[in-house]
């Protein structure tokens, strides 16, 4: 009983490692600039709040180790201070970051909808997907925060040489379970043809445009079924999915539970879901830390 009146930091430990991720990390803060390239073709977009700011920077410059020829780009989600975007244009040199004012200017300029407008205040991560095409032109990679690349992704590193216009996508096998029962229906409904929905969108890639009229159209038939996690990553799922190329999954893992040192040596990308609940981020984090100080 006690527990459920406690601020959420406080109820788990794993909470409160959670809350304070830029402590945890904060050694990043040691590691040398990666400049990316402000005109390069592809935009490495992500969604990045005051407490994943360390864990932000840890992510994005695991990526660019190993390709820095991206154009990086931060979409803040109202909670980024002065102090962030400092060590956020210190870090990673070139970056483009995106105030909430600025999105929300563009948003009430340029998009219609109500209930676009209103899911995306009531869900943050529609972010990722509404302002990232209003604001980008480009083909684009969506990329979280809680992602570590431990080797050179070379599927993704050619995938931004090669101009593919095809969308590429990793899977977390338990995700999106609340829409799994009502798939048929929504491929009559949508018109599409997934065969499953393990779609994760924390690190995806494409390049067609998605309007605010298609992204609306999905989003309400999705709602019709439930709201809450997952949703945004479903409305990717039924726009992008079927023809989407999915990245090979022992070498892009979504983990909701602490991955295996087996795993861990067949992997080029981990995407921590839940982040501080595994001890290999905490491991594999450092460790990554460590390599970014001595490149």
């Amino acid at each position: 009983m006690l527990r459920k009146i406690l601020p959420w930091r406080f109820q788990s430990f794993t909470n409160f490692l959670n809350e304070n991720t830029n402590f945890v990390f904060r050694s990043v803060l040691n590691t040398p600039p990666i400049k990316c390239n402000p005109d390069a073709p592809v935009d490495y977009t992500s969604l990045v709040c005051h407490r994943d700011v360390n864990i932000y920077i840890l992510a994005t410059k695991s990526f660019l180790r190993f390709h820095n020829d991206v154009s990086v780009v931060v979409h803040s989600d109202g909670t980024l201070t002065q102090t962030d975007t400092t060590k956020l244009h210190d870090h990673i040199p070139g970056i483009s970051i995106i105030t909430r004012d600025q999105a929300e200017e563009k948003i009430n300029a340029e998009v219609g909808s109500p209930l676009l407008k209103e899911v995306r205040k009531k869900d943050v991560s529609f972010i990722k997907i509404i302002d990232a095409n209003l604001f980008s032109k480009k083909r684009k990679i969506i990329a979280d925060s809680d992602l570590l690349f431990l080797r050179k992704p070379l599927e993704v590193i050619r995938w931004i040489g090669s101009g593919d216009v095809n969308p590429f996508h990793h899977i977390n096998p338990v995700a999106n379970k609340k829409f799994w029962g009502h798939l048929g229906e929504l491929n009559k409904r949508l018109d599409t043809t997934i065969e499953t929905l393990n779609y994760c969108s924390g690190f995806i890639g494409y390049s067609n445009q998605l309007t605010p009229e298609d992204i609306e159209q999905v989003t309400k038939e999705l709602l019709a079924v439930g709201e809450g996690w997952g949703l945004e990553q479903c409305v990717y799922a039924f726009m992008l999915g079927q023809n989407s190329q999915e990245l090979p999954p022992e070498k892009y893992l979504a983990v909701m539970d602490n991955p295996s040192d087996t795993d861990v040596r067949a992997a080029t990308m981990i995407h921590f879901v839940g982040k501080l609940k595994h001890s290999q981020y905490l491991r594999l984090g450092r460790k990554t830390i460590k390599e970014l100080a001595t490149p």
